[in-house]
């Protein structure tokens, strides 16, 4: 069965931290709000627009955000400048359309309608004409910078798809159409295509008389810059930059950008610029802000109103470049982006995450409502994977309303109603039989969506239990798999008629005692810590509205390395109501560690305990396997987000 594929379509976390990236933008010109905003609408969408589009991912930085602010400083004073990828949420050919259609906007906005025939031109030059070749553009086609309420654009058309030689042959044939006199250019870029791979081509001025064509280019190999024959590159302006900003510290080839301009007046060289990898060099703020300085003052050039958005850490470099013209006349270019985990989340953050992991467990739901995942020697899991999935995004459907979640749900338990495998009950698969973990799972989604559960799978759970000591995953398994296991309880008991559960309450009690560890967490059969039990545990509590026993969970007596485990100690601190500040740092460090698809990425947490082993908790004997889709993390996570969501600890 096919899956649903995953596409570019928008990530509410992105399009937050877009906004929040605008927000700051605002902060650090003189230019009105509103010209800030027209000009990032004017960047990533078209002008007139009343809200930014639900963005997509982007290659502009390492975070995915597609907008960078870039502070230029001269003698003459300084600026902000927006660099955006438009449309980054359209599939590839109507993103190129919508491109294109909002780069042609752009030069209306930036005052520089002279610029249309050359960037028309540019267009007609560089981006491939069928659609066949343009479908390898997925990481984009153009960015687009504005200077808010001022004149001038800048754009710049991405190269990588055509190729090392094919990027310099486009790259000659363009400079010599679209310059006066290209000779000093072409023979200078061959120079370069020796040991250079071509970025992005573009222009970058007001009109045709000021204007510069821009060919930007990366190493391909370790190489001098002497080697390149560009003067302009290893002049003293240059040279001091490098030793100002990288002293000691190596950057990836990757990490070093520059770029050459030609007049598109005359076509003689105008100026190169070297720009410089933030993520390379990993400075701290104080230290960016003494680098900059020492840049600022070195060139004796204009302030730069860098240090309220380093110091407050709503952003941080992404890049920092100086342009040396042909008089030798310098411009100190600081980049900017926003700050990932920098700040405490807010209800926002949350719901924006959430919201991006329902789309991507939505977007590889099978189209017969199922998931599958893990590589088992017995094969993918679809039964208990779906039945747990399922069940995650019920919870965010009916306590938060969100239709989606609900819609994937609902998808999931029609699957299980439909495809029955076993008289009784669900299983990992079809394939190895009916236990009670994923058949309460099932259950449980059931439930949750107010469908009818058949009495023989509710009567299934009750021969699985154990007199006095819970719930057996297996009825007739071998050896210790027929043993009752506390992981498989709570929701095992959950998933009884009410008559069982009252009259087996007792049981359920002095079994939760009994499970329970010094350290206030409950013993794992199947799971490699217990942080996932103790989670389904004060799950279970709360839905039945019961107090835990006496205790709490022991603050560094586990080391918590993976998604999984953090998000089950950020549901241990919800359910427990504990004071935010106490989760604060897994909660962070769980949002940072959500991919850019919305789901977050499996550990090898999920153990086959060997049948032998009685007591992994004192002595673990299995092999581990990992949910290797993030289905199972992901939907961790959900139920997680729901409870911290629906307590409000951190509502704006």
């Amino acid at each position: 069965m096919s899956a649903h594929r995953v596409g570019n379509d928008g990530s509410a976390r992105l399009t937050l931290r877009t906004d929040r990236l605008i927000k700051a933008a605002a902060r650090l010109t003189d230019a009105r709000a509103e010209a800030v905003f027209a000009s990032a609408c004017g960047t990533l969408s078209a002008p007139g627009a009343s809200a930014i589009p639900s963005v997509g991912r982007s290659a502009l930085n390492h975070d995915g955000v597609p907008l960078q602010l870039c502070l230029s400083a001269s003698v003459k004073g300084s600026k902000l400048r927006l660099l955006g990828d438009p449309w980054t949420n359209l599939p590839v050919e109507a993103r190129y359309e919508a491109s294109i259609h909002t780069l042609l906007h752009a030069l209306e906005i930036g005052g520089a309608p002279g610029l249309r025939a050359a960037t028309e031109r540019t267009l007609a030059l560089v981006v491939p004409e069928t659609k066949e070749a343009r479908a390898a553009y997925n990481d984009g086609f153009v960015w687009v910078a504005l200077t808010p309420g001022s004149s001038g654009i800048a754009f710049y058309l991405e190269a990588s798809p055509l190729g090392v030689e094919g990027g310099w042959q486009v790259a000659e044939r363009w400079l010599a159409e679209v310059l006066p006199a290209s000779g000093h250019a072409l023979e200078l870029i061959g120079r370069l295509a020796q040991t250079g791979v071509v970025a992005s081509l573009g222009l970058e001025g007001a009109n045709p008389v000021d204007a510069r064509a821009k060919v930007y280019f990366r190493l391909a190999q370790p190489t001098s810059l002497e080697s390149l024959g560009v003067d302009l590159l290893v002049s003293t302006p240059v040279m001091r930059f490098l030793d100002l900003v990288a002293a000691d510290r190596s950057i990836d080839l990757d990490g070093l950008v520059m770029s050459a301009g030609f007049s598109l007046a005359t076509g003689e060289l105008a100026d190169v610029k070297l720009d410089l990898c933030g993520h390379c060099l990993a400075y701290s703020a104080a230290e960016w802000l003494d680098v900059i300085e020492r840049c600022r003052s070195e060139y004796n050039l204009a302030e730069i109103p860098v240090e309220a958005a380093l110091a407050s850490e709503e952003c941080e470099v992404a890049f920092l470049g100086l342009g040396v013209d042909v008089n030798q006349t310098c411009r100190l270019n600081v980049y900017l982006k926003d700050k990932a985990g920098s700040s405490v989340p807010d209800d926002r953050e949350l719901r924006a995450a959430l919201e991006d992991a329902v789309r991507y467990l939505s977007g590889i739901q099978r189209e017969d409502g199922a998931w599958t995942d893990y590589h088992l020697p017995v094969g993918a899991s679809d039964q208990w994977v779906s039945a747990y999935v399922g069940c995650a995004l019920a919870r965010v459907g009916r306590t938060l309303e969100h239709p989606q979640a609900l819609e994937a749900a609902q998808r999931a338990a029609l699957w299980l109603s439909r495809e029955r495998t076993y008289p009784a009950g669900w299983g990992y698969n079809g394939r190895v039989g009916p236990d009670a973990d994923s058949t309460a799972m099932a259950i449980a989604l059931l439930s949750t969506l107010g469908m009818h559960v058949l009495d023989v799978d509710r009567h299934f759970l009750l021969q699985h239990w154990r007199h006095g000591r819970g719930m057996a995953t297996y009825a007739n398994g071998p050896q210790a798999w027929s043993n009752a296991h506390w992981d498989v309880t709570p929701w095992g008991y959950l998933g009884l008629e009410p008559r069982e559960r009252r009259r087996l309450l007792p049981e359920f009690l002095a079994a939760l005692e009994g499970n329970r560890n010094a350290d206030g967490t409950w013993r794992a059969y199947w799971w490699r810590t217990p942080l996932y039990s103790t989670f389904l545990t004060l799950e279970a509590l709360s839905d039945m509205q019961m107090a835990e026993p006496e205790g709490c969970l022991l603050e560094g007596s586990l080391t918590v390395d993976n998604s999984f485990d953090l998000a089950c100690a950020v549901g241990i601190g919800v359910l427990r109501r504990w004071e935010p500040a106490v989760y604060a740092g897994p909660l962070r460090a769980l949002l940072d560690r959500q991919q850019l698809s919305g789901g977050w990425s499996g550990a090898a947490n999920l153990r086959v305990t060997d049948e032998s082993c009685y007591q992994p908790w004192v002595e673990p004997k299995g092999a581990y396997f990992e949910d290797n889709a993030g289905t199972i993390t992901t939907a961790t996570v959900l139920r997680s987000m729901t409870h911290l969501l629906r307590s409000g600890a951190y509502r704006v």
